[in-house]
């Protein structure tokens, strides 16, 4: 699949609104946020 294809939605209303807050090569990520689990371990995107 080529990277023209893609898309991310970013809760936009419309394409103008789009554009006023996310601009082309800007960074994204998904919001995951650090949790516990087992002992004393924890799990997140980046720690």
């Amino acid at each position: 699949m080529k990277i023209s294809a893609l898309f991310v939605d970013v809760g936009a209303t419309d394409r103008s609104d789009a554009e006023k807050d996310v601009k082309i090569g800007d960074l994204i990520a998904f919001d995951v946020k650090a949790e516990a689990f087992g002992d004393g371990l924890f799990k997140g995107k980046a720690l």
